[in-house]
């Protein structure tokens, strides 16, 4: 007998899902909850020793992790993605389009390149990997749910908010593990996540 045989059933068993932009931060984070609540996850990133790594812990502890290393702003990458998710897993009942970043700086003179990676990423990707798996996630439903920027840059944000408590990846991946619990008659359409000042 396995050393989960006699576990309680937790509120994803059954369920497989895909995480975008999970070698770090958020996206780790929440792979980690979602599996720790029993679903199966498929770890999508470009760096695979990092998602490796991930998917080791998740085993650890009893869980179920699929390492698919890709590019999701390249849309065959990111179709395949989700086909091996499926494929490997069965099927796919969430997505989380996690992958993205936000260079911040002043937008006069902003390098232009900077703007095409946030769109390629932000927008391209979270496209390419939501066309892809719309028909699984249908299907499911139908069967049973970075920031970068330069020195100077973070020092004027640090000191403007200051004596704002800063929120962390697990605060994110917990808001997700909710939305994903609710029973299916249930509808999140948005959920506003904000960090509050420090109160000494």
């Amino acid at each position: 007998m396995g050393a989960n045989d006699h576990r309680p059933a937790a509120a994803l068993d059954g369920t497989v899902a895909r995480v975008t932009g999970a070698s770090s931060g958020i996206g780790e984070a929440t792979a980690r909850d979602l599996a720790g609540q029993g679903a199966a996850v498929a770890l999508v990133a470009r760096r695979a020793e990092r998602l490796d790594a991930l998917a080791g812990r998740i085993r650890e502890d009893g869980g179920t992790a699929l390492v698919v290393q890709a590019d999701v702003t390249e849309e065959p990458q990111a179709a395949d993605a989700v086909e091996r998710c499926v494929s490997e897993l069965g099927r796919l009942d969430m997505l989380i389009n996690n992958a993205g970043m936000m260079l911040l700086g002043p937008i006069l003179d902003a390098p232009l390149d900077e703007w095409e990676r946030m769109v390629r990423i932000n927008v391209l990707g979270l496209l390419y990997c939501a066309h892809a798996a719309l028909p699984h996630l249908l299907d499911a439903a139908e069967d049973d749910p970075r920031h970068v920027a330069r020195p100077e840059i973070l020092e004027s944000i640090q000191q403007r908010f200051g004596d704002v408590e800063r929120l962390h990846a697990e605060d994110i991946a917990d808001a997700i593990g909710y939305i994903v619990t609710r029973p299916r008659h249930v509808a999140i359409n948005e959920l506003l996540v904000r960090p509050t000042e420090q109160t000494g």
